[in-house]
């Protein structure tokens, strides 16, 4: 997300997509800091949101995993 497109991602463009009943996972990606934020939907229809701000750590994307320090490679903060 980037400064000028964070409030709209994180609001209208993401209750639109949430609504979707083919979406799985919704990801965003800060762009000033480290921190992904993941929305991942359940067996019962919910949505679980989970916050990683820790480089050392890996997210689950679909069936993927990648390191945060990965992600944001060669970014200076």
């Amino acid at each position: 997300m980037s400064e000028s497109t964070g409030a709209y991602d994180r609001t209208e463009k993401m209750d639109c997509y949430l609504k979707l009943d083919s979406l799985k996972q919704y990801v965003l990606v800060d762009s000033e800091s480290i921190a992904i934020k993941t929305y991942t939907r359940t067996p019962e229809n919910d949505w679980l949101m989970h916050t990683e701000t820790d480089e050392t750590k890996k997210i689950t994307i679909g069936d993927c995993e990648i390191a945060l320090e990965d992600v944001y490679h060669k970014i200076g903060f």
